[in-house]
């Protein structure tokens, strides 16, 4: 019912930034990814200072698997933020940084910041999937390296994550908003 009515409302008035990102924020809901991603580019273009905008990039970049994208767009939000990013843009920007640490080899690292993440956000579904991802790239290093005892316990904490993630409603990666 939003995506239609802000829909409706940007025919009247496509330059409208509020209901333009209020719109791909409904979209994400509703699992319309690509067309929240077109929207939040449109409104990056129309004002590319906007930092809130390129976090939501580089979320939903790394959603649908554009990992050089998301990489992108979360540098340019750091060099934006410069020295003084606000204590939750630098808690979101841990957390993109942190998935992209999975994508990109990392798990390690992804564990150790997605841990602290999630002890001051719970309920973050999509940090709980990142670290299921995270713990199961540990335990298949752990197989391979002969660690039996270490695959086996990371796998049951992968399961666990995993399950927090379902419990909010993340299932798969075209749910993840």
């Amino acid at each position: 019912e939003a995506v239609k009515l802000l829909s409706e409302a940007l025919k009247r008035a496509p330059s409208h930034f509020s209901a333009r990102y209020y719109l791909a924020l409904a979209q994400m809901t509703s699992g319309q990814l690509s067309q929240a991603i077109g929207n939040l580019e449109t409104l990056a273009s129309m004002n590319p200072r906007m930092r809130r905008v390129r976090e939501l990039l580089a979320t939903l970049y790394f959603d649908v698997g554009r990992l050089d994208d998301s990489k992108k767009m979360l540098q340019s939000v750091k060099k934006l933020a410069g020295e003084n990013p606000s204590p939750q843009e630098k808690d979101r920007l841990r957390r993109i940084e942190s998935m992209l640490d999975v994508s990109q080899g990392r798990p390690g690292e992804a564990e150790t910041k997605l841990r602290a993440y999630l002890k001051d956000h719970p309920d973050e579904g999509r940090s709980w999937l990142a670290l299921g991802d995270a713990l199961f790239a540990l335990a298949v290093d752990a197989e391979g390296a002969g660690k039996k005892v270490e695959a086996e316990s990371k796998k049951v904490e992968a399961e666990q994550a995993y399950l927090k993630a379902w419990k909010k409603g993340y299932r798969n990666r075209q749910a993840l908003f």
